[in-house]
């Protein structure tokens, strides 16, 4: 068996990740993004789960047309066609507005929805950015130079395109539950992005 090491991870660039994401490397000192992998549709790299007034509501980030599926994550360029940016932070309000601790962070998320960047991999990271510093985790992040062979890497793989992957549903089924804002209306809904998490508890350790 080919010895991994935990605390350095092989791992997809996802779209504001699910918690079990940041479960499984919250101990990381080391994350390394897959950038070479080509894109494949249907996953978490342009696209996150939250909870709104209707139930579970999905925000997805549109892509320029092409033949995405066949190239590099690290080329893969937003579409900005339609203002879509405008419609995510407006929903986010909607959603958000009445949990503990949206204006906390609310600061922090204009620069964001501010930028343009041409790529996917760039607004992937200024998220991921904000979510490791609201949650105090401090990694070193490098990118991959070359693409990655399932099995091969040194280090632990926990790149996934499916959003049932076991290992992401087992750690969310142990997750515990938190107050979100529509609990009055919903059943608790596990494993939503890791934004639903921040903007109902805070920083408060995972």
């Amino acid at each position: 068996m080919r010895d991994t090491n935990s605390d350095n991870i092989l791992t997809d660039l996802y779209y504001c990740p699910p918690v079990s994401w940041f479960m499984l490397i919250r101990q990381a000192k080391a994350l390394q993004f897959d950038v070479y992998r080509h894109y494949q549709k249907g996953g978490w790299l342009n696209r996150c789960y939250i909870l709104g007034p209707n139930g579970m509501q999905l925000l997805s980030v549109p892509l320029e047309k092409g033949k995405n599926e066949r190239r590099a994550f690290r080329d893969v360029r937003i579409s900005y066609e339609h203002p879509w940016q405008h419609i995510h932070k407006r929903t986010l309000e909607s959603c958000y507005r009445r949990s503990a601790y949206f204006e906390y962070f609310e600061d922090d998320l204009q620069p964001i929805f501010e930028s343009k960047p041409t790529y996917l991999l760039d607004w992937n990271m200024r998220w991921l950015e904000f979510c490791l510093r609201a949650l105090k985790f401090h990694p070193e992040i490098t990118y991959t130079e070359k693409y990655v062979p399932p099995g091969t890497s040194q280090i632990t793989d926990l790149r996934t395109t499916r959003t049932d992957d076991p290992r992401h549903e087992e750690i969310a089924s142990k997750f515990p539950d938190y107050h979100q804002v529509f609990s009055d209306r919903f059943p608790f809904q596990r494993n939503l992005s890791i934004i639903d998490y921040l903007f109902n508890q805070g920083n408060k350790p995972l």
